[in-house]
């Protein structure tokens, strides 16, 4: 029986690749990835489903989480961590713009919980 629909950002980072581990193992719930890259994922569950997304477009983005209808997102995205490092923009864009972003969505999505995990290297 489905308990809940966990919506994961970030699956492919360090944080995200835990939690991804964590709900993969739970039968209780079904879990929408939204990653950058869907080729960066190895096979997950079979409740678990690749979402490759464009953070930038806020449209599709939004799209996304409304068809899902997540009862909890749980948002682990960001940039910087890799040298080259990006633009200041790009970091700005990534790890503040697109945070403020998926809580507001978060907030139109009925009973939705909007959660924020991050490192210290953020």
């Amino acid at each position: 029986m489905t308990k809940h629909r966990i919506a994961l950002t970030g699956a492919t980072g360090g944080l995200g690749r835990a939690i991804l581990a964590d709900l993969s193992a739970r039968s209780d719930c079904r879990v929408l990835a939204l990653v950058r890259d869907g080729a960066r994922l190895a096979q997950t569950a079979p409740h678990v489903q690749v979402g490759p997304v464009n953070f930038a477009d806020a449209k599709q983005l939004a799209n996304r989480l409304e068809s899902f209808q997540p009862t909890v997102l749980i948002h682990g995205a960001a940039t910087g961590m890799q040298v080259p490092r990006p633009s200041w923009h790009e970091m700005v864009e990534c790890n503040v713009a697109l945070s403020v972003r998926l809580c507001e969505l978060a907030a139109r999505v009925p009973n939705c919980r909007f959660v924020f995990v991050s490192s210290g290297l953020a």
